[in-house]
């Protein structure tokens, strides 16, 4: 099927238009660079990113102004994907050593309600985990069976039959998850994606897409200089260079301004550069 009929469009006519436009753009998207700098996902910046999906919509500001309220600084908590679902940043990879002993009071008093006859000790405790010893292995299986059903992140420290001590995950998630299960106690809700980056990681991958991005216009310029002539292939990587900041410019420019647009600077987002390369 044929669309255009006879089509004939004088593009040359029209460069001086299309270069006072890429400018502009060009311009605009650089300022912004310079001056408001892109906003980095959590891939980048490190940091605790959490998808969480309730059974019925859930009322984002009442869910913003709890998590904001259980002591991890002001995480960025909204919409995710539907109205049943929430987005929940944080800067922060591990539970504050200030909320760390309230975790572990609300552990202890699980095991205590789920049972109330056996005696346990700490055995080891990390920044984000804590391992208690039981007197049998048969308290040990069923405390870390009745936390996991609890919602707690459990498991046993070995699978040998006299194994007594039980680990239970103390983490950003577990802390939220127990803050959204008394607040919203006639919602069922998981999570869906749980992702912690730390910070030097954050900036390794940085780096590797600067570098990512560098090699690829450098190979298409040596490989286009063998191929055909130099000057063309200069011009090549110059138009890719030019394409590559304008998009960059507009991520740029337009973060934030247009509501549930995510315009985060990820991996996915760095993918997708090299494929516009």
């Amino acid at each position: 099927m044929q669309i255009f009929h006879n089509l004939n469009v004088d593009w040359m006519g029209k460069r001086k238009f299309f270069y006072i436009l890429s400018t502009v753009i060009f311009t605009l998207g650089l300022i912004n660079i310079i001056f408001r700098g892109l906003a980095f996902g959590i891939d980048f910046r490190g940091g605790t990113e959490l998808e969480i999906g309730f059974n019925k919509p859930v009322n984002i500001s009442e869910a913003r102004n709890v998590l904001n309220s259980i002591g991890l600084g002001a995480l960025e908590v909204k919409t995710f994907g539907s109205e049943t679902g929430i987005l929940v940043r944080t800067d922060m990879q591990t539970i504050p050593a200030e909320i760390f002993p309230k975790v572990q009071s609300n552990i202890e008093s699980a095991i205590k309600t789920i049972m109330p006859d056996s005696t346990f000790t700490i055995s080891e405790k990390a920044e984000n985990s804590i391992i208690y010893n039981f007197t049998s292995p048969d308290a040990a299986n069923l405390a870390a069976e009745k936390l996991f059903i609890a919602g707690y992140q459990t498991g046993k420290v070995s699978e040998e039959l006299d194994n007594t001590q039980v680990i239970v995950r103390v983490g950003i998630a577990d802390w939220i998850k127990e803050n959204l299960r008394k607040k919203f106690s006639g919602y069922t809700f998981e999570i869906l994606r749980s992702e912690v980056v730390g910070p030097k990681i954050g900036n390794e991958l940085k780096r590797d897409a600067l570098i990512a991005i560098a090699v690829s216009l450098i190979g298409i310029l040596v490989y286009l200089g063998f191929r055909f002539k130099f000057i063309f292939a200069l011009g090549s990587v110059v138009a890719l260079f030019h394409d590559v900041l304008i998009t960059l410019g507009l991520f740029s420019l337009f973060y934030g301004l247009i509501p549930g647009l995510n315009l985060e600077i990820s991996l996915t987002v760095v993918a997708a550069f090299l494929l516009l390369i």
